[in-house]
């Protein structure tokens, strides 16, 4: 007899005792008309809810809970953050009380390597490699790849990095729309 068809023919008669076994001892006790489905009762911890004046209390005060998390903002008071380590600057001189001042964003990235090939572009910035077109990791996006500059655009304004200037804030500012 070959070793497969000992093992399959051992594995065949193990597994037919086994069903017959399982048969033999379990049909008796499905058989039996006297057993019915029994469920074991869940066990609870015993809880106490707070008593009937704690209750009212807490209705009390349900009427100030939204002005406690909601505070209105009371007119001519100011707020004195010198507890906490705030100085005021003062007014900022050149500006009207009604008009927003408009801060420039300032956009840092650093291009340690950049190069094309055939018709492809590739840049490394922040330390990350791109194509052109790509979208980075901060927010922007790669307009242009040359081999010594790379235009990087994020929200309206457009800014070449040139490869290798690191953190420094070099590069000239270009508008939405304009490419040097």
């Amino acid at each position: 007899m070959k070793t497969k068809t000992f093992y399959l023919i051992c594995f065949i008669l193990v597994l037919g005792t086994v069903l017959v076994s399982v048969i033999v001892v379990a049909k008796p006790a499905f058989e039996s008309a006297g057993v019915t489905e029994r469920r074991i009762p869940l066990l609870l911890p015993a809880t106490k809810g707070p008593n009937e004046e704690v209750v009212a209390r807490m209705m009390r005060l349900e009427p100030l809970l939204e002005s406690l998390a909601r505070p209105r903002m009371s007119q001519g008071k100011e707020v004195h953050l010198e507890a906490f380590g705030y100085r005021s600057v003062g007014q900022v001189s050149g500006h009207s009380k009604g008009r927003k001042m408009r801060l420039k964003r300032q956009l840092r990235h650093s291009i340690s390597f950049a190069f094309c090939g055939g018709m492809k572009c590739f840049c490394v910035v922040d330390g990350t490699f791109y194509p052109e077109g790509a979208v980075l990791v901060r927010g922007g996006k790669i307009l242009r790849i040359l081999p010594r500059k790379v235009l990087i655009e994020e929200g309206r304004v457009r800014k070449w990095f040139p490869v290798g200037a690191g953190m420094k804030k070099t590069g000239s500012e270009t508008e939405p729309g304009r490419e040097k």
